[in-house]
């Protein structure tokens, strides 16, 4: 059973590094939305230039906060190189009962089902920032036995950032799957799918033609995105999960989380939305960011009422034709994916769970405990008899 730790004081007091460390940097803790407002600007000011990833962007954690009932145990530690804001570390604390004993522990902040977390920062591998982290965190909630670093893809800044301990503990979660749309042109990419493949589009294509003329639309303009994400929520609505409750619009929390993402992201030129017209209704729609050459679809949606021509495959047959012409965007990101997604034959990248010690012996042992399962587990998985097993925490 995971629950939240109890109150402890606001911290925003300034730490300073150790002697041994470099006397330029130094931390501040900004806790809960309040803090997060304090923060905002200059993290919003400074993703403008460096950033790459949606999960760099303090909206995305405005979002994510909204809908916490205990917004307060989520904190930010900020670094700062000669009074200049490089690095935000977004955090949770955390308890847990084991096997009778409760763990407290400290976390990358995750509240959504998207499957990646990072920290954001300018800096690469440096020593310094992680004994500064780890410094703050044992000023701040001196309790916290470790540092648990969950769905971090290699292409992050933490592991941009990441310089092992010689107690660390590492391994791969899961895949995060994307398409390589960094090609000259629409022939060659669909070269690599096979001809059943492509006649199934064009089958799918020709079926939903007999009903109408289709229009493929793109929407990026602050002035258009609320009429359009209005339609994604109408489309997605349609079917079982309007049906079941599931769908964005009918979860109040779920439709005021991707409404605060909507306001963050519209003037900055990220947001995206695109949309599948059959006789100008909509039937189709994806919720997108499109930061540093990367189109990130965090949100697809299909009008259930014409699913015997796959609108969903149709839409997205339609993105990439377009971006394949956009020199600017060299992947399509479908941050996870489901199982359909895999007959788009999508690349993969590993993402990443760790462990980081705090200082606490209890801690060390953890960590040590979980690097010796592991490597149990891979001698086991080498003879051929391994079996799924639970995940310590």
């Amino acid at each position: 059973m995971i629950q939240q730790l109890p109150t402890n004081k606001a911290h925003t007091g300034f730490f300073s590094p150790d002697k041994t460390a470099d006397a330029s940097l130094t931390a501040k803790v900004f806790s809960g939305i309040n803090g997060l407002r304090q923060l905002y600007e200059p993290w919003r000011t400074s993703i403008k230039q460096h950033g790459s990833n949606f999960v760099h962007h303090p909206n995305w954690y405005e979002a994510q906060l909204a809908g916490l009932k205990k917004p307060h145990c989520v904190f930010f530690i900020a670094l700062y190189s000669h009074s200049q804001l490089h690095t935000v570390i977004p955090l949770q604390r955390r308890r847990i009962k084991k096997y009778g004993c409760t763990l407290s522990f400290v976390e990358l902040f995750y509240s959504n089902e998207m499957g990646i977390c990072d920290i954001y920062s300018l800096a690469d591998h440096n020593d310094n920032i992680w004994e500064l982290v780890i410094h703050s965190i044992q000023r701040t909630y001196p309790n916290s036995y470790f540092l648990r670093l969950q769905h971090t893809p290699l292409r992050s800044h933490f592991e941009k950032l990441n310089i092992p301990h010689k107690i660390d503990f590492k391994k791969i979660s899961h895949n995060s799957k994307y398409l390589d749309v960094d090609t000259p042109s629409p022939t060659i990419f669909w070269e690599q799918y096979s001809k059943n493949f492509k006649r199934n589009l064009r089958r799918l294509r020709k079926k939903a033609l007999t009903q109408g003329s289709l229009q493929f639309k793109t929407y990026q303009q602050a002035s258009d995105l609320n009429n359009a994400f209005q339609e994604l929520l109408q489309v997605e609505h349609t079917g079982w999960k309007g049906k079941n409750g599931t769908s964005i619009f009918s979860q109040k929390k779920k439709r005021e989380h991707y409404e605060t993402l909507l306001r963050g992201y519209a003037d900055t030129g990220h947001l995206q939305i695109n949309t599948l017209y059959l006789n100008d209704q909509p039937i189709a729609s994806q919720f997108c960011v499109n930061m540093k050459g990367t189109l990130y679809l965090l949100k697809i949606g299909y009008n259930e009422n014409y699913s015997e021509f796959s609108p969903g495959q149709l839409l997205l047959e339609d993105l990439l034709n377009s971006v394949i012409e956009d020199s600017a965007i060299k992947r399509v990101s479908f941050v996870t994916g489901t199982t359909w997604m895999e007959r788009w034959k999508p690349l993969y990248e590993p993402v990443f769970l760790s462990y980081k010690p705090t200082g606490k012996w209890q801690g060390n042992l953890i960590i040590l405990l979980l690097i010796l399962r592991e490597k149990i587990k891979s001698k086991i998985s080498l003879k051929g008899t391994s079996k799924n097993s639970p995940t310590l925490i």
